[in-house]
């Protein structure tokens, strides 16, 4: 017997066919999903037992092969070598994982996620649950650091209250470098490095294009913080 009819759709796929056409919502769907456990484990960011001193850098990264492996590069470059780099590809990407295995460097790892999207906030956030650093430092795989990045921001923290530190860096051909009072657009992921503290009170990185600021607005909010001029820091490349 032959049943006439439209067939039953599962309720994922009613889902896909309602938000077919809006690829922005499907993707913070996604975010928010897979965001889920690291909202559950974000209480080790404030507890993990970090290395004194070491400043992790965190690079998520998406099919920019050549500009991912001259980012590393200038991590290598640092006038400090107290550093760790976690590099977290939005979706399984061996090339990734044989760049990050050419450098030869323990200090260096590769981590899978998720295809997720959304401006790598939620591989940021993987990084900083598998980071070990007192620092955290957000390097976008198409962007630079200047050999003296690292070694001019952990200068700022003089104090143990000194949640974040804001430097100079070169975007669109400018010297950018937010003041006090910094309003959105005027602050990259570049342009900062917070404290272990500072990152477990202020985050975790939320879906937007505009987190980064968020992200460094809440800890201003709850910390003091310092604004160090001088030579940029790095270049901001889109």
């Amino acid at each position: 017997m032959v049943l006439s009819g439209t067939p039953k759709m599962s309720v994922l796929a009613k889902l896909t066919r309602l938000l077919q056409g809006h690829p922005g919502t499907w993707s913070r769907i996604r975010f928010s999903l897979y965001n889920v456990p690291v909202q559950l484990l974000w209480w080790k960011v404030g507890r993990c037992r970090s290395r004194p001193g070491v400043v992790s850098v965190v690079i998520p990264t998406y099919k920019r092969h050549r500009m991912l492996r001259e980012a590393l590069a200038s991590v290598f470059r640092q006038t400090l070598s107290n550093w760790e780099v976690l590099v977290v590809a939005d979706g399984h990407d061996p090339v990734v994982e044989q760049i990050v295995a050419s450098f030869g460097d323990p200090r260096l790892s590769y981590r899978p996620s998720p295809h997720v999207g959304l401006y790598g906030n939620h591989q940021r956030n993987l990084g900083i649950l598998a980071a070990r650093g007192e620092y955290f430092l957000f390097l976008d795989d198409d962007n630079l650091l200047e050999p003296h990045a690292v070694e001019m921001m952990c200068s700022g923290f003089r104090s143990t209250a000194t949640g974040y530190v804001i430097c100079p860096i070169i975007h669109g051909g400018r010297k950018q470098f937010p003041g006090q009072g910094f309003c959105e657009g005027h602050v990259d992921t570049l342009n900062f490095m917070l404290t272990r503290q500072a990152l477990y009170l202020s985050g975790p990185w939320k879906w937007s294009y505009s987190a980064d600021f968020h992200l460094i607005a809440a800890a201003e909010r709850r910390f003091p913080g310092e604004f160090v001029d001088g030579p940029p820091i790095g270049v901001h490349r889109k």
